[in-house]
């Protein structure tokens, strides 16, 4: 896991930049532009989020977070690159003599990482893994100079990997072919996904919509795995918007289980209440973000997760991705909330005064 450089604030250099100086160095080590969660320090993410407002920085939307997930192999729940204006920014400022090292340059003793993807140029013999079955890859040949069997099994381990990097880049792209993506779906009802379920659950839904729908929605209550069932409320909810039909395993999810240890189901769910409360009204869902929003859980981290019940607040009283994004001129985040909360009840309110 690649570990910050420890960021000492220089007066003579304006911090924004080191900022976009990380932002920029990471994501081009990844090869997919974006930083994710484990490359930055928690405070350089809060200087990256304040970036956003100023057009410098795009955050990961749930649905280019799940994507990275899907590839990363584990939830990711935060990521960033530069805008176009944030590329133009960091040329402008790194025009300017400088001389102190940036944030991620390395000293004597720590050394960059230089992205967490398989170098898959070692195992040339396995150039393609063209419609292998979900029991496992192409067959995969070693060369002669790599005969042992721990050198065998590598290759076959980082064959592997680069066949469901290759199956997620493929389901992106819309060429999985419906008949592999029904074997797909039928080895995961079969139980035979194995340590990748996540990502073969992520190619289905992607590559075969909504029809696989009642595939996915069991995974919805999936103790085994919170991830997966994390992915599954992103994709009934955000992607297929069909939540309203699951209302039930969603206020479940609101209620914190236990086996939801890093909490990534709940914020899936506080999310997935925000779009269906967005296409329809449900006055139980409302009640819980509310509740959410405005006494939290008790726990350490109430302000993340306050903050994310009044996005979904802002969601299903029908703000738009610039609006929860850029708030309005001269209107604080907490006049912007306090906003919401008192339009939320209102709304309650209203329905509770129908017949």
């Amino acid at each position: 896991m690649f570990t910050a450089a420890v960021w000492q604030p220089r007066p003579a250099r304006p911090r924004a930049l080191f900022v976009l100086e990380a932002l920029c160095e990471r994501g081009q080590a990844a090869g997919h532009g974006w930083t994710l969660d484990t490359e930055l320090l928690p405070p350089h993410q809060q200087q990256a989020n304040a970036l956003e407002n100023q057009g410098l920085v795009e955050l990961a939307s749930p649905e280019d977070r799940a994507e990275l997930s899907a590839l990363e192999g584990r939830p990711v729940r935060w990521a960033a690159r530069l805008t176009s204006y944030g590329h133009d920014t960091l040329a402008y400022g790194q025009s300017r003599p400088r001389a102190e090292p940036s944030l991620l340059e390395a000293g004597p003793d720590r050394q960059p990482s230089t992205g967490s993807w398989p170098i898959l140029g070692r195992v040339a013999p396995c150039e393609t893994f063209s419609s292998p079955t979900w029991g496992g890859p192409a067959e995969c040949w070693t060369s002669p100079s790599s005969s042992s069997p721990e050198s065998s099994e590598w290759s076959m381990t980082v064959a592997h990997d680069a066949y469901v990097r290759q199956l997620i880049a493929r389901a992106k792209d819309g060429t999985i072919p419906p008949q592999e993506v029904k074997q797909i779906a039928q080895a995961v009802t079969e139980c035979q996904a194995g340590r990748e379920l996540y990502q073969r659950l992520y190619a289905v839904a992607r590559a075969g919509g909504p029809s696989y729908e009642p595939l996915i929605a069991t995974y919805l209550i999936y103790p085994q795995d919170p991830e997966v069932s994390a992915l599954a409320v992103q994709v009934i909810t955000a992607h297929w918007r069909v939540g309203a039909k699951y209302r039930k395993q969603i206020l479940e999810l609101l209620g914190s289980p236990e086996w939801d240890l890093d909490d990534d189901v709940f914020m899936a769910a506080v999310s997935g209440a925000g779009w269906i409360l967005h296409d329809g009204f449900d006055a139980e869902l409302l009640r819980a973000l509310l509740r959410l929003a405005e006494d939290g859980r008790g726990e350490y981290n109430d302000d993340l997760m306050q903050g994310l019940a009044v996005e979904a607040i802002a969601r299903a009283l029908g703000a738009g991705h610039a609006e929860l994004t850029r708030l309005p001129e001269g209107v604080t985040r907490a006049e912007w909330s306090r906003g919401l909360l008192r339009a939320a009840r209102d709304r309650l309110h209203e329905a509770a005064r129908q017949p």
